[in-house]
């Protein structure tokens, strides 16, 4: 839908393969969204601390700190901008979505990413926005 357009969220995408971070970026340049880039859970914390950012498409399996264990320290922090955060994986098991669920994951998205599971997760995360849930 070339139609849509999301220029209005900060997004900020972990994501240490780059062929993932190609293909997920030129999907979000599809929606006017230009992500902000992070190798693990350790830069997604590092950017979180010079700007907020309304939704993190969190990697689950990430080197040095994994998306799980970024996401409860984001959620542990009360002095954050909490953003909409949305799990990236290749594990679609109904127990890594318990998992993401439970460390404080808003969504869940199994991999390989499709544009239209992307984009309708984009439009959660907007509307959460909008109405601050």
């Amino acid at each position: 839908e070339p139609s849509i357009d999301m220029s209005h969220l900060r997004v900020l995408l972990a994501e240490d393969h780059q062929i993932n971070r190609l293909l997920v970026t030129k999907i979000l340049n599809r929606v006017n969204i230009t992500p902000i880039l992070a190798c693990d859970g350790i830069d997604v914390l590092e950017c979180l601390k010079k700007q907020s950012y309304d939704v993190i498409l969190m990697d689950l399996q990430m080197p040095n700190m994994d998306g799980i264990t970024a996401t409860r320290q984001i959620r542990a922090d009360k002095n954050l901008e909490q953003p909409y955060i949305i799990a990236l994986t290749a594990n679609a098991f109904a127990e890594d979505r318990v998992n993401c669920h439970k460390a404080g994951m808003n969504d869940f998205i199994s991999k390989p990413i499709s544009i239209e599971d992307l984009v309708n997760a984009l439009k959660k995360a907007s509307l959460s926005q909008k109405t601050g849930k």
